[in-house]
């Protein structure tokens, strides 16, 4: 954790304002002093909607390796936020979210190994660069998941529910 840190600490340093979840500040060191020695934004609960519009003013969702596959990263991504997936070096299969790390690059993933500064600045600074506004894989989309009940639940083809505009 300290090295992640220290790789926080860069980002502040290059001027990055960070954002966290409570329960994130309460991973990152278990102390409520961390949050001012590293000017971190701490947000208590938000509803859907103010998270949401929290994203949308980010560059980057910064993953820290855990929980893996989080849904975060898929947030962030509609919002327009590029997610940096860190990964244990030297095995780069082993990321946060590995589907994602497999589906996507540039502009909207970023690999960073975990608990290097250097990398996850780098990452950060290349994110902030190029900006989107939002990305929604297909297999999130309102389609593939009408095609996913279909199949699953209702054991119908995809065309016997009509297609979904």
């Amino acid at each position: 954790m300290l090295a992640q840190r220290s790789g926080l600490e860069a980002l502040v340093g290059r001027g990055f304002e960070l954002h966290a979840m409570q329960a994130k500040l309460d991973l990152l060191g278990r102390c409520r002093e961390l949050g001012k020695q590293m000017r971190i934004v701490a947000h208590s609960a938000l509803t859907p909607v103010a998270y949401a519009q929290l994203l949308r003013q980010m560059s980057f969702v910064v993953g820290l390796g855990d929980p893996t596959a989080s849904p975060t990263p898929l947030e962030g991504l509609a919002n327009g936020a590029a997610f940096l997936n860190p990964h244990q070096f030297p095995r780069l299969q082993d990321t946060q979210h590995p589907p994602l790390a497999i589906m996507l690059g540039p502009p909207y993933v970023y690999q960073y190994a975990l608990g290097n500064a250097s990398e996850l600045l780098a990452a950060a600074e290349r994110a902030s660069q190029h900006r989107f506004a939002s990305y929604v894989p297909e297999s999130h989309t309102l389609n593939a998941t009408v095609a996913a009940v279909c199949k699953s639940i209702l054991n119908k083809p995809t065309q016997a529910c009509g297609p979904r505009q």
